[in-house]
């Protein structure tokens, strides 16, 4: 049985070669904020495997996705701002924008991502400067939206002067070509995308493709955050782009999202639940009366770790009663289908009653 991480490319092999290089120390002195020349070419060569057409002079290098897109709303927002945001998002987004004391406006979601309609009446009523999104697959949710929702959305970015932040953490795993908001509105869309899904997550290397007119102010967030993202997890990332070492890992990994995924619809079979033919994780909706604090505890008491809707319930959004599974944390699919079997009996049982209150 394959563990995902026992795809991970070489990196003893790795670092042998960039050690061999007579320019290897170089690597080891401080570097454009921006990141360096190099590393920003494979930068683009990785966006646009996200169907993200941006030249080396417009992508930025960062420490993964999320500093990216810290940085994004750091610089480009301040304290007090609205972002609008689907009602139910990654914490890492909620973590991010409490930090920098923005607002986050939830606006309602369906199977195509951010509902348009909900977009406009947010930014009628709360004045929104912001829109965070994702092309290809939702955290949590997997919604995907269509080349026709991200036209709409560009559209509002337009008309409302909205700047829009794209995370495109898990887009290639639907199976089909990611589309940005970005490709209809490139004057206000920034695109951020990373290896650590897809390729590792050690070596903490992202890539955020920016407007012209932004790159110098983003360059700067960067200096103030970390400096620079470490040269040599950036080298070595490179290397692997350029040589082709990524794109295996990549399709090796996706391969094995897809045994994972089949393997998921045979243990939950006949309850509901939402997936992406190369997901790494599931959206699972409780029947009721489970609801997903009760649920989350109960699967805990067993050993199974999943996350309930509280987790991701933007602003004061009610709690939707449903939660997210990794398929990509167990080391097997022995292991996975264990813990998905747990899941299943739990799914069949009445939760346990709470404690009583006089």
């Amino acid at each position: 049985m394959t563990d995902l991480s026992g795809l991970d490319p070489d990196l003893g092999a790795a670092l042998r070669e960039v050690a061999s290089r007579p320019d290897a120390q170089e690597l080891l002195r401080y570097q454009p904020s921006q990141g360096m020349a190099r590393h920003r070419e494979a930068g683009a060569k990785w966006c646009a495997l996200y169907g993200v057409d941006a030249p080396p002079a417009r992508v930025l290098v960062t420490a993964g996705g999320q500093h990216g897109l810290f940085v994004l709303l750091s610089v480009l927002f301040r304290p007090g701002d609205r972002v609008a945001a689907g009602q139910c998002n990654y914490p890492g987004l909620i973590s991010a924008a409490g930090l920098l004391g923005l607002k986050l406006v939830p606006v309602a979601l369906d199977a195509e991502g951010v509902v348009p309609e909900s977009l406009e009446e947010a930014c009628a009523r709360e004045g929104v400067r912001g829109l965070y999104c994702m092309p290809g697959s939702h955290n949590p949710t997997t919604a995907t939206p269509t080349p026709g929702r991200q036209e709409r959305l560009a559209a509002i970015a337009r008309a409302r002067n909205l700047l829009v932040l794209e995370d495109g953490a898990y887009a290639l795993t639907t199976g089909q070509p990611c589309v940005s908001v970005g490709s209809f509105a490139p004057e206000r869309a920034f695109f951020v995308c990373s290896v650590s899904k897809m390729v590792d997550g050690g070596l903490r290397v992202g890539f955020v493709a920016s407007p012209a007119e932004h790159v110098e102010r983003l360059g700067l967030g960067i200096t103030s955050t970390m400096w620079m993202a470490a040269p040599l997890c950036a080298e070595i990332t490179a290397s692997w782009i350029f040589d082709g070492t990524a794109e295996t890992v990549l399709r090796r990994k996706l391969a094995e999202a897809a045994k994972r995924v089949e393997l998921a619809r045979r243990v939950l079979a006949g309850w509901d639940f939402a997936v992406q033919p190369n997901g790494y994780f599931l959206w699972l909706r409780l029947p009721e009366p489970w609801r997903a604090g009760d649920f989350e505890r109960a699967a805990g008491l067993r050993g199974v770790v999943v996350i309930g809707g509280d987790s991701f319930a933007v602003g004061q959004t009610p709690a939707p009663a449903a939660v997210r599974v990794s398929l990509s944390a167990a080391r097997s699919r022995r292991e996975l289908e264990h813990g998905l079997g747990v899941l299943a009996e739990l799914l069949r049982e009445a939760p346990r009653p709470g404690r009583a209150i006089v």
